[in-house]
């Protein structure tokens, strides 16, 4: 900072002598002021000469205008209208002086003609738009031209029908001039002023310039021959000493502007460029390093963020474009890459691949075996699909352990095979840390332009065909036209499930279960049902599964609970005893409050725990054992019941089974639909009536139809079924009815032989 404040002191010094010059230049101007004061009488004087000079003049002027309207031979030609001829006369008669000036005007003020004498002041176009200006021209004595204020005279023409009239003038500051210098000896040039107030009759302003450099600024009163000075202005400006005072003033500010322009401004400028160019992100510009001391420092640093910035700013855009684990491509650039490789793919008339991979269960190596095992095996996959990619070809990690790849120009033919090729590389097992690991690859593929004509479209089409192959359990699954209606229909399915629930589009069926010892109806279960406004009605296995893998299936679940338990309170209050079973999930199972949410549900309808079952499946409670045991039992302490739903299809463990807290299983109807005596089936359902009920446990049969599965069941001891042969799920009121007439039978079939015995 030293420079800096050499710099400054430098500046000032600067400064400090200008305002020297300046007190020098006011000075002066004082002393010479005294001397133009001194010479006031002398200066009064000229003016006085210059207003006899300028009444002379207009006095001369005006006899002149009279002398030319009274000739005969121009009022003549005049009348006639011959202006060239009246032009000639005139020249003849009146000899013009130099800057004098005749000219003839129509009524508009419009010049006719103009005769002047040769004269580098006037300019007979200025005149004549000074001329065009005057509203009226009858008491004008002073007009102004861009360049000179003339003094005009008018008059009319003797003949009173002429249409037109005469105007003379004279260049009124030069012919003044011209007069003084003889006077005076040439020390005072006359200015007239541009004509104002004091352009009227018998006024005139002058401004007077001594040759000491001193303006006197007088208004004169013309009154006949007698002049009144009526203002006297004297100025104190002189010339000689300003112009001194301006070199000097130039000299130093050139002085100052260059000191403070190469050692301050320019640093400060170039610093300032550098921050703006950094602000707008165009920190590929470097930055000026040479510049002026102490601000090198400053641009020294800047060019070391800059340096920073541009490091930083590369590797996010690295990381923007490419999954930091694998190096691979990501996902925000497979649009960009699939548009450029249509565009190619279209001039060369080839055939492009977008191939969509999922790894298989992968999220079960991450929690078995961690997730550094899990990278390891993200990084195999991604070295095996680059490895085996061509420099045109474009290999990308779009999710956790999903792939996308793009391969060009091919024709059809080689296109399959290449998609073929590569998931087939994939399947090799995996050697990590001394463990081998064998993936299930699941992969869709879709062509250009066989399949659609746009990347997004492509795109979708490819993960359509991954959707199928994960769903039909294939390595790989070509696209074919008509997968994408049902991948469509099945996201309108998910995308309308909440305005379904909102305009009552789903309601609850229910298919009652019998005990066969009492044969009364005790408990019904729960099934959803969904007519869709315009997919019509969609069955409950179609809508439910999308649900479950849409993680969407929490909600239907408590929409369920809450209609089925204001439908208990409504039975309830009609007098039937009527419990209700509600299915539920795998992923209601991981719902930690779900019990307490159905405690709410139960609360506010007043309504008993005991009347609500809640059914899972075998499958559901396999899939997380130690969560499922914990979430029933929540539900057991809550006081609902528990059924374990398919029993016989899930592999369920005897000592898992023996940790559920459940008070009823539910055999699947695959095994009760064909019941037959001396059929492996009887066998099964056999040994499950006779392990629920040494467990404690109630036993339903569902998917009975026919009397004789009822009665083999029956002597099975099998305590409830349900079925067709019973009913098919009925809504509320059909419920209600049904049961009606259910009971009314019974009534008829009461044995009333006591009633004899009474009356004998």
């Amino acid at each position: 900072m030293k420079d800096l404040r050499i710099k400054a002191i430098v500046i000032a010094l600067t400064v400090l002598g200008l305002a020297q010059l300046v007190v020098l230049g006011f000075n002066v101007q004082q002393r010479q002021g005294d001397i133009m004061a001194a010479n006031a009488a002398q200066v009064e004087l000229a003016a006085r000469l210059a207003g006899e000079a300028y009444v002379t003049m207009r006095t001369q002027n005006a006899q002149l205008a009279q002398r030319l309207v009274t000739d005969a031979e121009i009022a003549k030609q005049s009348f006639r209208g011959s202006i060239q001829d009246v032009e000639r006369r005139i020249t003849v008669l009146a000899p013009l002086a130099d800057n004098e000036f005749v000219g003839i005007l129509d009524s508009s003020n419009l010049v006719q003609s103009f005769v002047t004498a040769p004269s580098s002041i006037l300019n007979a176009d200025q005149i004549k738009a000074a001329l065009a200006q005057q509203e009226s021209l009858a008491s004008a004595r002073l007009v102004s031209t861009e360049t000179n204020v003339i003094s005009i005279s008018v008059a009319d023409f003797v003949e009173s029908k002429s249409t037109f009239y005469l105007v003379t003038g004279f260049a009124a500051g030069s012919a003044l001039t011209r007069r003084l210098d003889k006077a005076v000896g040439g020390e005072v040039a006359v200015t007239v002023l541009s004509p104002g107030d004091s352009a009227q009759e018998g006024a005139i302003a002058l401004a007077l310039d001594g040759s000491n450099g001193s303006t006197l600024n007088v208004q004169l009163s013309v009154k006949g021959n007698k002049l009144d000075i009526t203002d006297f202005t004297l100025q104190k400006s002189i010339a000689q000493t300003i112009v001194v005072l301006s070199l000097a003033a130039l000299v130093c500010s050139l002085l100052f502007t260059r000191l403070f322009t190469r050692y301050i401004d320019q640093p400060i400028v170039a610093i300032r460029r550098a921050i703006r160019t950094i602000k707008e992100g165009r920190v590929q510009e470097p930055v000026r390093r040479n510049v002026e001391a102490p601000f090198h420092n400053i641009a020294h640093d800047l060019e070391s963020m800059r340096e920073a910035i541009c490091d930083r700013e590369n590797r996010i855009m690295h990381h923007a474009e490419y999954d930091t684990l694998t190096g691979l491509t990501n996902r925000s650039v497979i649009s960009e890459k699939l548009k450029l490789a249509m565009s190619r793919a279209q001039r060369n008339g080839t055939v492009i691949s977008a191939l969509a991979i999922d790894l298989s269960r992968f999220s079960e190596i991450n929690g078995s075996m961690g997730h550094e095992v899990g990278d390891e095996v993200l990084k195999e996959i991604a070295r095996r699909l680059a490895s085996n990619a061509r420099i045109t070809d474009t290999v990308a990690r779009v999710g956790g352990d999903e792939f996308f790849v793009i391969l060009e120009d091919n024709d059809i033919k080689l296109a399959q095979s290449l998609a073929k090729f590569t998931v087939s590389s994939l399947t090799s097992a995996i050697h990590v840390n001394g463990s081998e690991i064998k993936l299930n690859i699941r992969a869709g593929v879709a062509f250009f332009p066989q399949h659609c004509d746009s990347a997004e479209a492509l795109r979708r089409m490819a993960n359509i065909g991954l959707y199928t192959a994960k769903e039909h359990g294939k390595s790989l699954v070509i696209y074919e036209p008509g997968q994408d209606e049902k991948h469509l229909r099945e996201l309108a399915i998910i995308h309308d499930l909440p305005n379904a629930i909102k305009n009552n589009e789903l309601y609850l069926q229910y298919q009652p279960k019998i005990d066969m010892e009492t044969q009364q109806v005790k408990q019904v279960e729960a099934l959803v049902r969904w007519r869709h406004p315009q997919l019509g009605f969609i069955p409950p296995d179609e809508f439910i599964a999308l649900l479950e893998k849409s993680g969407m299936i929490n909600r239907l679940t408590y929409w369920v609970f809450r209609e089925a338990i204001r439908q208990a309170r409504t039975w309830m209050d009609a007098g039937y005893d009527l419990a209700i079973a509600v299915n539920i999930s795998a992923n209601d199972l991981s719902d930690e409050k779900l019990a307490s949410r159905l405690k709410l549900l139960l609360h506010h309808y007043l309504v008993d725990a005991a009347k609500i079952t809640i059914e899972v499946t075998e499958s559901a409670v396999i899939k997380d054992p130690e969560n499922s045991v914990k979430v029933l039992n929540e539900l057991r302490t809550a006081g609902v019941c528990c059924s374990l739903d398919d029993f016989g299809t899930g592999q369920t463990s005897l000592a898992l089974l023996k940790q559920l807290p459940i008070s009823e299983i539910k055999i699947d109807k695959s095994f009760v639909q064909n019941l037959r005596a001396d059929s492996g089936d009887a066998i099964i359902v056999k040994s499950i009536i006779d392990l629920g009920h040494n467990m404690g446990l109630h036993v339903v049969a569902e998917g009975v139809e026919s009397n004789y599965c009822w009665n083999l069941l029956n002597s099975y001891g099998c305590n409830l079924v349900q079925g067709y042969l019973v009913s098919a799920p009925l809504t509320a009121d059909e419920l209600t009815e049904w049961h009606l007439r259910l009971q009314d039978r019974h009534m008829n079939k009461l044995d009333l032989s006591f009633v004899h015995d009474m009356t004998a």
